[in-house]
């Protein structure tokens, strides 16, 4: 995994993340945030794919997932390759690109499925537009859990992000966020208003060097099988990247709707 600023002219990104390549169109024309593959979106699916556990789909339903601000769609993708059915949201603008990577990126299930049991364990993605600062119009649909990389970069968009996120929790909501933290003072400011409804839990750095060090050796090895080389791949470096944990708080809900 590299960061966005030795890719961003790339059209196209491989990320591997739990045993799959995701194969990720970009643009570093369009001048859209959305439209590269952010370090924080490759740390978060990988994190989310260690973490989250493959859900049961024998006589329930389906748990479903929305990220916001998706971009280029691989958060999206790995969770529903989890068995979540997703919605994949983010601005007009990205919404061709977000499309595309879906579409070319199907569920692991589906694609390589030969019996309807197989199929049947596939996650689903569809892709929608949302606009954190337009209410009327927008769905009020809840979901059990949340998730969102670098979405924490503009003041004015605080408070209709935080917004968003409220309206779409339920009862017992978990938020994963993740940042790379360029301005500390305007994450710090994004947190503290996020603890007026949900408890905010920092996943240890620790936990995440953690992570990256296991992948660089499991692709050290894949190198050396391949003989490509004797060196762990050097790759980004995590500890730059934070993530959040949250749990909307029981009376948080009250008055709302």
């Amino acid at each position: 995994m590299r960061p966005a600023h030795e890719t961003k002219n790339e059209t196209r990104v491989e990320c591997t993340v739990a045993d799959r390549t995701y194969v990720l169109t970009q643009s570093s024309t369009s001048g859209e945030t959305g439209s590269t593959v952010w370090l924080s979106s490759q740390v978060l699916a990988t994190y989310l794919a260690s973490r989250l556990k493959q859900p049961s789909t024998v006589g329930a339903e389906r748990p479903t997932c929305l990220e916001l601000g998706a971009g280029t769609g691989l958060v999206s993708l790995v969770v529903r390759d989890l068995g979540y059915a997703v919605t994949a949201t983010d601005s007009g603008a990205v919404l061709p690109l977000l499309q595309h990577n879906v579409s070319t990126n199907p569920p692991t299930a589906t694609a390589t499925a030969t019996t309807t049991t197989a199929a049947a364990a596939a996650g689903s993605c569809r892709v929608e537009e949302m606009d954190w600062c337009r209410v009327s119009g927008q769905s009020n649909e809840t979901f059990p859990l949340l998730v969102c990389a670098d979405v924490v970069y503009s003041p004015a968009l605080l408070g209709p992000l935080l917004r968003t996120i409220e309206r779409h929790a339920r009862a017992r909501t978990t938020l994963y966020l993740a940042q790379e933290v360029r301005t500390p003072a305007l994450m710090d400011a994004f947190l503290e208003a996020c603890r007026a409804s949900f408890k905010v839990m920092r996943v240890p750095t620790a936990e995440i060097v953690k992570l990256e060090t296991l992948l660089r050796r499991a692709n050290a090895v894949e190198q050396k099988g391949d003989g490509d080389g004797d060196d762990e791949d050097e790759g980004a470096d995590w500890s730059g990247v934070e993530i959040y944990k949250c749990k909307l708080k029981p009376d948080a809900l009250k008055g709302r709707r």
